[in-house]
């Protein structure tokens, strides 16, 4: 995922890149991102957000995205792709 921040505070700009990824990958949304441009002006104040989607993509397994092993009685998942997680551990 690309994004590009523009704005008048280089800390702040980071700051907000972070907490754009966090709270795209708690909802689930990270791997569907391809681009993000976030312009932020408090001057102005001006805050705009444009996001380019990913196409839709196909059923995922959880094959794909996790391994599954069985030891003495109990199962283990093992979550392979971050960014899945978090559906993953609601559906649990």
């Amino acid at each position: 995922m690309n994004i590009s921040i523009e704005g008048t505070e280089e800390y702040g700009n980071q700051l907000y890149s972070d907490l754009f990824k966090r709270i795209l990958v708690d909802l689930g949304l990270a791997n569907r991102i391809e681009e993000a441009r976030i312009v932020m002006l408090p001057e102005k104040p001006l805050f705009l957000i444009s996001v380019r989607t990913r196409k839709a993509r196909t059923t995922v397994r959880l094959e794909d995205v996790a391994s599954v092993e069985e030891k003495g009685g109990n199962t283990y998942l093992n979550i392979t792709k971050e960014s899945y997680a978090p559906v993953l551990l609601a559906n649990l």
